[in-house]
C-alpha cells in the first residue's frame, strides 16, 4: 500500500510538471473563436507605445510573456501594454511555390519583350507581353492572399493563459 501511494504520488507530480500552460488567443465576442500561440512561432507584438519587438515566446504567465528575439536577447513584454500580434502568414508556404514560378516566368517575359521586339518585330513582342499578362493575373492573387500576416488586435481579442 505504501508503494502504490508513493508511485501515485510521483505520477502525480510528474504529469503536473509536465501539462504546461498554453497561450491562447480568444476572441471577445465569439468564445469559441480561439487561437493557440505555439512556443515555436515566431511572432511580431506591438506594444501600446508604439514599440515592436519580434520572436519566441520562451516564458509566461499572466502578467507578462517573455519573448526570445533573433540575436538570443530576452525581452519582458506586459501583457496589458500589447496592442497587436501578427504572424507572418501561413505556416506551410509549399503549396505558393508554383505561382511564384509562374511569376518569376512573366517577369522573365518582361525582361526579354526589348529582344523579342528587335528579332521578332511588335506584333511578336505583343504577344509577349500578352502572356506576361496572363502569368500575372494567374499567380498574382494567390501569392498576395499567401503571404499577408494574420493580424490579432487585442481590442477584439484577449490573451488567456491556459
Amino acid at each position: 500500500m505504501k508503494g502504490f501511494l508513493i508511485s501515485l504520488l510521483v505520477f502525480a507530480l510528474s504529469s503536473a510538471s509536465l501539462a504546461q500552460s498554453k497561450v491562447v488567443l480568444q476572441h471577445q465576442r465569439r468564445a469559441q473563436k480561439q487561437v493557440e500561440i505555439s512556443p515555436d512561432q515566431i511572432l511580431r507584438y506591438k506594444l501600446k507605445d508604439k514599440t515592436r519587438h519580434t520572436g519566441r515566446i520562451q516564458s509566461f504567465n499572466r502578467s507578462e510573456i517573455v519573448l526570445m528575439q533573433y540575436d538570443s536577447s530576452l525581452v519582458t513584454l506586459p501583457i496589458d501594454e500589447i496592442e497587436l500580434i501578427s504572424d507572418f502568414g501561413y505556416r506551410d508556404t509549399r503549396w505558393l511555390e508554383p505561382f511564384a514560378y509562374v511569376a518569376f516566368g512573366a517577369a522573365m517575359t518582361l525582361g526579354a519583350t526589348p529582344l523579342i521586339w528587335a528579332v521578332g518585330g511588335g506584333e511578336k513582342a505583343l504577344e509577349g507581353l500578352e502572356f506576361a499578362g496572363i502569368l500575372t493575373a494567374v499567380s498574382a492573387p494567390p501569392l498576395i492572399i499567401g503571404s499577408r500576416p494574420r493580424r490579432y488586435k487585442l481590442k477584439r481579442w484577449r490573451i488567456d493563459i491556459k
